[in-house]
């Protein structure tokens, strides 16, 4: 596959990920409870974000010198 075709290919996809994504914003704001009105902002897509989004676990050093994953 050429790289045109794969990048066409890709940008089709994002495309229509981001259109899904503008259709059901409302409905998974409603769904987690995020009060909203009109049409969805970008206000509203990094609420939702930052609600789906998980946090990493973070690093911590043992008094051996050794890192502990705490999450």
């Amino acid at each position: 596959m050429s790289k045109h075709r794969v990048r066409s290919a890709a940008d089709a996809y994002a495309t229509l990920v981001e259109a899904r994504v503008r259709l059901h914003v409302a409905g998974l704001a409603d769904h987690l409870g995020i009060d909203h009105s009109g049409r969805p902002t970008t206000d509203l897509g990094a609420t939702v974000t930052r609600l789906l989004t998980s946090s990493r676990p973070t690093a911590t050093p043992h008094r051996d010198g050794a890192a502990a994953l705490i999450g």
